[in-house]
């Protein structure tokens, strides 16, 4: 969820930004809590490609 300022007649107070380094983390918190959870081990191919990703 993202959400825009707007000044009186709706236009945006603030350029629209892309927030991709948060949207990514939040997805590989989530596949790695799944995993977790369903008490999986995860491939080492996907670990390592999540943790090529920052």
């Amino acid at each position: 969820y993202a959400s825009i300022k707007r000044n009186t007649r709706g236009e945006a107070l603030v350029p629209k930004q892309y927030n991709t380094f948060s949207t990514i983390g939040t997805c590989k918190s989530a596949l790695k809590f799944l995993y977790k959870e369903a008490n999986i081990t995860m491939d080492e191919d996907l670990e390592s490609r999540l943790k090529g990703l920052f």
